[in-house]
């Protein structure tokens, strides 16, 4: 869907953004009741894997509706690799390995190799970069699937799902502060909606989140590592939105596609996770001693 100058769609109205939202932490609380009775968080991990391969698709079709050069099927593949890798280490119960990087580079080569096959000068190039992008992208959501590995369930679904909800806490409150109080924009060319009145009510609720769910996990974060979890957050999953609105703007495009009736595709449901789950992967890495 193209967004033309003056035909803006209305803007969706704030109790279906509630809705939406409320219907989503219920499904997540349902994934968590389900996994704890596992040895290994066989929901969480396929909807993971499912979740990233949409997306990926997603922002596939996104670069071609947009005239981009991009490697359609090698970067299919590369998805789906990297993330039924990750699960599959998760199911097997095996050490949480750097397997992307192996795969990555594999795919620069090929890419390398079908390029100077083709000798397209002019496209060449730009379609490796645009292949890379959809695949760093869905790497750095698969950091949610390194997440459900902290250690096994129901202690690692538990700290995927903190996370998840504590990043989705800086979309809802920023939202309805911004729309509230309104005030100087975030970054006004990329996202004019976005205001720094909305960032700090984000910041405020995913704080609030992180502290109150980071006391029910089974292993409980001590207050200081939660506040800081929640701050982390709650600048790395506006950033990760923005960063899908910068692409979407350079495309001309308004949503990845029309799967999710309110929220857009699947891309614009995680898009706040991309930078969220590595940045939250790492946090509890380090501050939780946990061996990789």
């Amino acid at each position: 869907m193209t967004v033309a100058e003056g035909n803006k769609p209305p803007p969706t109205p704030v109790w279906k953004r509630c809705l939406g939202g409320g219907v989503a932490l219920g499904v997540l609380w349902l994934v968590l009741t389900l996994d704890a009775g596992w040895s290994r968080p066989w929901i969480s991990a396929s909807l993971a894997v499912v979740m990233g391969v949409l997306a990926g698709g997603e922002l596939i079709q996104m670069l071609r509706r947009g005239g981009r050069p991009v490697h359609p099927r090698l970067a299919l593949f590369g998805v789906v690799a990297v993330l039924v890798g990750r699960a599959a280490l998760v199911l097997a119960g095996a050490p949480v390995g750097r397997g992307d990087e192996a795969i990555l580079a594999a795919m620069f080569a090929a890419m390398l190799a079908l390029e100077v096959r083709r000798g397209d000068v002019e496209e060449g190039p730009a379609r490796i970069a645009g292949t890379l992008l959809v695949l760093f992208y869905v790497a750095s959501f698969a950091f949610l699937v390194d997440l459900l590995l902290l250690p096994a369930a129901p202690h690692g679904v538990q700290l995927a799902i903190l996370v998840v909800v504590t990043a989705k806490a800086t979309d809802m409150g920023g939202y309805l502060v911004g729309k509230a109080i309104g005030g100087p924009k975030l970054a006004p060319k990329v996202s004019p909606g976005k205001t720094w009145a909305g960032f700090a009510g984000g910041t405020a609720l995913a704080i609030a989140i992180a502290v109150v769910g980071g006391g029910w996990i089974a292993r409980p974060l001590p207050v200081v590592d939660r506040v800081a979890l929640g701050l982390l957050l709650s600048v790395a999953a506006p950033l990760g939105d923005l960063a899908e609105s910068l692409i979407k703007r350079w495309l001309h495009v308004k949503d990845s596609s029309g799967l999710v009736p309110t929220f857009g595709g699947t891309l614009d449901m995680i898009d706040s996770l991309v930078l969220a789950a590595p940045v939250g992967y790492w946090f509890l890495v380090v501050r939780g001693g946990i061996p990789l």
